[in-house]
């Protein structure tokens, strides 16, 4: 095929992607997961270094499983867009050649293309529009749900749960814009590759009683809350990276506020959903190891659990309802968020917020969430009350074009602390990973700013770094 032409690949006959043809040519070959139907499996490798002025050298390397290709492969053409032709696109090079042997995720590898961009980025910003996903009567058909099936209902389509009346996550042309972009909005602050915390590793007692609350900060969305005698984690996460693979993707800028041999005996485990910086399986075997707790999570991510850890204990619910468990009730809430680990399961898990009756008084957790109008905090105390003590997110929010609709900014948080009507909060998910774009003490200085504006002494809304202890007035 001549360069400049255009086709449309795939052996199935529906759209993925549809390019102009500017160089290389690709060799499909088999998959041996037959679960594994056409996706973009994942990113590896993404390195970028800048030089003078607009100049840049950018890589991505973009894995793409297809269906319907015989054992031995097909010669595919592979092409991509660009206004200013100055993408290469480099196809058929050996996988191991590119990500240090790493020849296989999620069960097949099946190609392997390199996109350099020489100068400037506005090629590479058009060339991430053509990779698309298919559409969403295509996307049922090719990515069916693997874990979680049942009728419709109000937050479950049949195939994808959604948020009712809220609005999807953003789609890869839009990823990919956010991340190659050079406009102000999309700037990423460099955070310091070690950003240590003042509180020393904390050695939590082993139980306590009574009302006792007290809540310890792990590290982003992982705490520890002793509530009388029972002690629960939320998304624990020890890991070093939050990310499929173990040597790229978002790193550790401070050790665990508690070091895992202190651990005092764990009850339960909230999973709020199943991204990697909130469910860490290698840690979740841990505890099952070492501590065998009850994990209570949203419908569909048992399946990921009890595939990676045998023996797991895992109960699941749906919004509405609650389960009971060693003088606990949990109640499963909403959240306005998504889930996935990959690119072909999106949304097929759901996502919660938890209200937790204790002996100490009512406590609300939620892991991750769009504001969504306040909408959810509103009708979490309408039906519950007030809680003694709200664990709220606060960071990873910027840029708000992209991140609005699944995180809350600071000022958001301290609406929603209001509305809730909640006597004190934890403030979590901010300064141990960058998710995000905003610099790594932004998060704090907005939330202090937005408390200040409410009139809301910052003493009833803590931003806690690792190792950090609350206790939570009566």
């Amino acid at each position: 095929m001549a360069a400049g032409t255009s086709r449309r690949l795939g052996p199935v006959g529906v759209a993925t992607v549809e390019a102009k043809l500017y160089a290389g040519t690709a060799r499909l070959r088999a998959a041996d997961n037959p679960d594994q139907r056409m996706a973009v499996i994942g990113m590896v490798g993404m390195q970028e270094q800048e030089a003078a002025g607009d100049a840049h050298d950018s890589e991505i390397g973009i894995c793409i499983d297809y269906p319907g290709v015989e054992d031995g492969g097909q010669e595919v053409d592979l092409g991509l867009h660009s206004v200013d032709q100055e993408i290469d696109a480099e196809a058929g090079q050996r996988p191991a050649e590119r990500v240090g042997g790493h020849e296989r995720i999620a069960g097949s590898f099946l190609h392997f293309a390199v996109l350099r961009k020489s100068a400037g980025r506005r090629g590479l910003e058009t060339a991430a529009e053509t990779f698309q996903l298919p559409s969403m009567s295509i996307h049922r058909t090719l990515f069916p749900n693997r874990y979680h099936s049942g009728p419709p209902s109000h937050n479950f389509d049949g195939h994808a749960f959604f948020n009712p009346g809220g609005t999807a996550p953003r789609g890869f042309a839009d990823l990919m814009r956010w991340q190659f972009s050079r406009a102000e909005e999309n700037r990423r602050h460099r955070w310091p590759a070690r950003f240590p915390s003042p509180f020393p590793p904390n050695v939590p007692e082993r139980r306590l009683a009574g009302q006792a609350l007290r809540v310890t900060m792990v590290g982003h969305a992982t705490l520890l809350i002793q509530a009388g005698e029972r002690n629960i984690l939320t998304d624990p996460v020890w890991s070093e990276r939050v990310s499929p693979l173990a040597f790229a993707g978002p790193a550790r800028v401070n050790a665990p506020g508690i070091r895992f041999e202190d651990l005092p005996p764990i009850d339960t485990v909230l999973l709020t959903h199943n991204h990697y910086d909130h469910m860490d399986v290698a840690t979740l075997a841990r505890l099952k190891a070492e501590h065998d707790p009850l994990v209570v999570t949203p419908l569909g991510n048992q399946t990921i659990l009890e595939r990676a850890i045998p023996g797991v204990r895992c109960v699941t619910g749906n919004w509405g309802e609650a389960v009971r468990h060693g003088g606990l009730t949990i109640h499963f809430e909403p959240a306005h968020h998504w889930s996935a680990r990959g690119m072909g399961d999106r949304s097929h898990a759901l996502w919660a917020a938890f209200m937790i009756e204790t002996a100490a008084g009512l406590i609300y957790h939620v892991g991750d969430t769009g504001f969504h109008g306040g909408r959810h905090y509103r009708e979490v105390r309408a039906r519950h009350g007030a809680p003694r003590l709200a664990i709220l997110p606060f960071g990873a929010y910027e840029p708000r074009w992209f991140m609005a609709d699944v995180h809350q900014n600071p000022a958001e948080a301290v609406e929603g602390f209001a509305l809730l009507g909640a006597a004190h909060a934890a403030g979590h998910h901010w300064a141990t990973f960058q998710l995000t774009n905003e610099a790594v003490t932004a998060p704090r200085d907005a939330l202090h700013a937005a408390l200040d504006v409410a009139g809301i002494d910052r003493t009833r809304f803590r931003p806690m770094l690792p190792g950090e202890t609350f206790d939570v007035p009566a």
